[in-house]
């Protein structure tokens, strides 16, 4: 048992690891804390018996805190478990989810789960559904190894969610030109190169967190390490797959190399006064959506479903039929998109490859000679 010390003068508990205080604390319990957060000290384990839902999602959300996962990433967590709370009233045979104990839960018992929230709240979107069961079956299961049960239901593949996905909608080429190039008249320059950005398959996270020493000019490509979020916040990229290069074809090179004309090697591509990342909001509404509110003005009929992420769904087009056409491996197809494998590209994006021609079914007769 680790041994801790008082400190009278400054009324404080501490621990020393070699000579050095590494934690200190107006109480015991807070050092105890401190001391399980700094990963001297082993968790308290529960009885498994007793472990509920609820003790689930404190175990979780103290496992996955940054910087084990994205600032994001965590926030959703805590989103999608705040329907579980008990202000929602959310009960299996009349008792509330988070009181219930893992030992008990089967089956049988997270389709009820699944059947509950389908009715409950079935003017949402079956992804929102998916998300909210998604965090469950995670904490559940994380706790489950956690804790070293015997079995986890969670593994069971009867449990898995299947809905529809909805199809992201791309817009033609024609209409991705007449938007870049009202973005270009309209815009300032960092509202319109951020907008070229996401049309280079550019997430608005990746594109704003962008600094001037990931462009190589030489080898005509820039680099996404990471990311940053709409609050703010500097983060890893969404996945490793996602770090990525990114090729530059001589229209956007010309831009960013006017753009960064003067700036240090350290600066943020989209820096603010204060020399911090600009706000994605900013960028957004003064850039992509000022250009179509303008355009919209001209032509009430044109059609832009969405903001920035078409622009991706129109990259991703283009990668397709270009990566089919020169003989591409998939593997390099699911590269430029920042995928981990060809499969996520293929049920994303596939469906935006445009349609076969007339002629086309000349081509694919097994009997043409």
């Amino acid at each position: 048992m680790m041994q801790h010390s008082y400190d009278k003068s400054n009324n404080v508990f501490y621990y020393r690891d070699r000579g050095r205080k590494v934690a200190t604390s107006a109480t015991i319990e807070g050092l105890d804390k401190k001391l399980i957060d700094l990963g001297y000290k082993v968790k308290p384990r529960k009885e498994t018996s007793q472990v509920t839902v609820q003790d689930s999602f404190t175990l979780f959300l103290q496992e996955k805190k940054p910087p084990v996962v994205r600032e994001k990433t965590y926030r959703d967590y805590k989103n999608f478990i705040n329907i579980y709370n008990e202000y929602n009233n959310l009960r299996i045979d009349n008792k509330l989810i988070l009181h219930k104990r893992l030992f008990e839960i089967d089956r049988s018992y997270m389709l009820s789960v699944l059947k509950l929230l389908k009715h409950r709240y079935s003017n949402k979107s079956e992804v929102s559904i998916n998300h909210w069961f998604g965090i469950l079956k995670n904490a559940l299961g994380f706790t489950y190894e956690y804790y070293s049960f015997n079995t986890n239901p969670m593994i069971d593949k009867e449990l898995r969610f299947n809905f529809e996905k909805k199809k992201g909608w791309s817009p033609s080429r024609k209409d991705a030109l007449i938007v870049l190039d009202a973005v270009d008249k309209y815009c300032l320059p960092s509202h319109a190169l951020f907008t070229h950005l996401c049309a280079h398959g550019l997430r608005a996270s990746e594109a704003n967190g962008l600094k001037v020493h990931d462009f190589d000019f030489e080898r005509k490509r820039f680099e996404i390490v990471r990311t940053v979020d709409a609050n703010g916040c500097v983060n890893k990229t969404k996945s490793s797959s996602s770090a990525r290069f990114v090729k530059m074809d001589s229209h956007l090179m010309k831009k960013i190399l006017k753009f960064t004309e003067g700036m240090k090697a350290t600066d943020w591509l989209f820096k603010s006064i204060g020399g911090k990342p600009k706000g994605q909001k900013t960028l957004r509404e003064n850039g992509l959506k000022k250009a179509l509110r303008i355009l919209r003005k001209k032509n009430p009929n044109f059609i832009w479903r969405g903001g920035m992420h078409p622009l991706r769904h129109y990259y991703a087009s283009i990668v397709l039929q270009v990566g089919i056409k020169k003989g591409k491996s998939p593997i390099w197809m699911s590269k430029q998109l920042g995928h981990s494998s060809f499969t996520t590209t293929v049920n994303m994006y596939g469906h935006i490859i445009d349609d076969d021609d007339d002629a086309m079914a000349e081509e694919l007769s097994p009997t043409k000679r």
